[in-house]
């Protein structure tokens, strides 16, 4: 088992130096092809430079690849969302290099050149990753899934999002009770991977990932808080006896300087490139809907602590005056037409970056919620509280992986990995992913009401459990 992790682990090592190398060499070849097809004039006219500017652009790809999280593992996620990572990526690169000339002298050349080239070099490195992409698919894909699970309406949800998953890669081949384990054995042969679904006890998914680990299988699994919060553990000795030292969910004081001299310097820097946009929806949104632009509401903020959040308001005026405290849904009726669009672009946000220089909130953590839903969380998720152990943040871990209608308990679970895998570079990388994920507006949408398609699971797991009686009648 140990040999097999170490191998696991020596693999994800050489496929990212093997796409970063690759990565290098398809930037080279942007610039020999830009130079072939444009003959009339040169890209760098610095004759010696040339070595220079090869580093720095390469650097600065790399660097934006790395932030934008293209060197780990892509297996399993959407072609779609890959393309769209990349030219997001590349095109970052793309302003960095502009900023840089600003900065080296050398880097001198004109915007259409530098445009072209990182035009050419767009086109390979995003054919190459698709390709990369679609070789691991025919390669790693169409895994054949059994679902393990204890309560058939609680696991329809995990049952949703297998089959909502990127097509390709996991293919739903069974559902198994936890009531009919002894047909487990029967099923582990025809299956690839093994998903066990939170309805199980601790003691069911200890039993079976015993039984898939003997088999060579792998196991998915949501985590729960212990889990989570083994996994920064540190191996330590009482004697002779090997103990886990586990620290409690926060981070420490230098990391919390750190984090406020970032906050307080990137905050300052995008409201200033943000501020034509604030004057516009200042002006805007009162004269598109009765009521102020700014939109002002109490939040907790670390360790519970009250504080006023200030926001684009997107919703009519006095939205919750007959419902009192409601969850925006999706497509809200109370939503204004504007509102839409400043929800959707996270344009709304905009006016916290003042939360932020006031240190009521950083760039990066949870979510900050009202007091109303904190203490509705708090009695149906008991560990909700873990969250407030740091300031709520303008994006987060759980803005870029997860939608606006990700349920409460899946939204802690990757705040609770933020603070426990909490640096410096996670923050700049959750900040750079930010710009992806607001480019895809579909992820800012409402808490949704119903699920599509959930008559269609239910059929599904109804036919799955006629297939394992008749199975084992054939047994017996």
């Amino acid at each position: 088992m140990v040999k097999r992790d170490m191998n696991h682990y020596h693999t994800g090592r050489l496929r990212k130096l093997s796409l970063l190398i690759s990565d290098v060499l398809l930037i080279n070849l942007s610039i020999l092809i830009y130079n072939w097809l444009f003959l009339d004039f040169t890209l760098f006219d610095m004759g010696a430079g040339i070595p220079i500017v090869l580093v720095i652009t390469c650097s600065i790809t790399t660097f934006t690849f790395y932030m934008f999280d293209l060197y780990s593992e892509w297996k399993r996620k959407s072609i779609k969302k890959l393309v769209l990572t990349v030219s997001i990526a590349v095109v970052t690169s793309y302003l960095i290099a502009i900023a840089s000339t600003m900065i080296y002298q050398p880097l001198l050349y004109t915007k259409g050149s530098i445009l072209a080239f990182f035009a050419i070099q767009l086109l390979l490195l995003g054919l190459f990753r698709s390709i990369y992409w679609f070789v691991g698919r025919r390669t790693s894909g169409n895994k054949r899934v059994l679902v393990i699970g204890a309560n058939k309406e609680a696991d329809l949800e995990t049952i949703y999002k297998l089959l909502n998953h990127t097509q390709g890669w996991l293919e739903l081949e069974s559902y198994l009770s936890a009531y009919e384990k002894p047909m487990l054995h029967y099923y582990l042969k025809k299956a690839d991977v093994i998903v066990l679904c939170p309805s199980l006890t601790r003691e069911e998914k200890k039993e079976i990932m015993c039984i898939c680990s003997s088999r060579g299988l792998e196991v998915i699994m949501v985590p729960e808080l212990e889990e989570l919060l083994i996994q920064k553990s540190s191996l330590q000795q009482l004697d002779d006896m090997p103990v886990l030292s586990i620290k409690p969910f926060g981070i420490t004081n230098t990391q919390s300087f750190i984090k406020r001299i970032f906050d307080i310097l990137v905050a300052s820097m995008l409201l200033i490139i943000s501020s034509p946009v604030l004057l516009i929806l200042f002006v805007l949104i009162p004269l598109t809907s009765k009521g102020s632009a700014l939109f002002k509401q109490e939040r907790l903020g670390e360790y519970e602590k009250p504080y006023l959040l200030y926001k684009f308001r997107s919703m009519v005026n006095d939205a919750e005056k007959q419902t009192g405290p409601v969850l925006a849904s999706d497509k809200d009726p109370r939503i204004t037409p504007i509102g839409s669009f400043i929800r959707s672009t996270r344009l709304d946000e905009l006016p916290q970056l003042f939360n932020v220089l006031k240190g009521e909130m950083s760039l990066i953590g949870p979510r900050p919620e009202r007091e109303f839903f904190i203490n509705q969380f708090k009695s149906d998720t008991p560990n909700y509280a873990h969250r407030m152990a740091i300031k709520p943040g303008l994006t987060g871990l759980a803005q870029i992986l997860s939608n606006y209608s990700t349920s409460v308990e899946n939204k802690l679970r990757f705040d609770l990995l933020y603070i426990r895998n909490y640096s410096f570079f996670l923050d700049l990388k959750i900040l750079f992913q930010t710009v992806a994920v607001v480019l895809q507006r579909d992820q800012a949408g409402g808490v949704k009401e119903t699920e599509k398609g959930l008559k269609d699971q239910i059929q599904v797991i109804a036919n799955e459990e006629k297939k394992n009686v008749k199975s084992l009648t054939q047994i017996q």
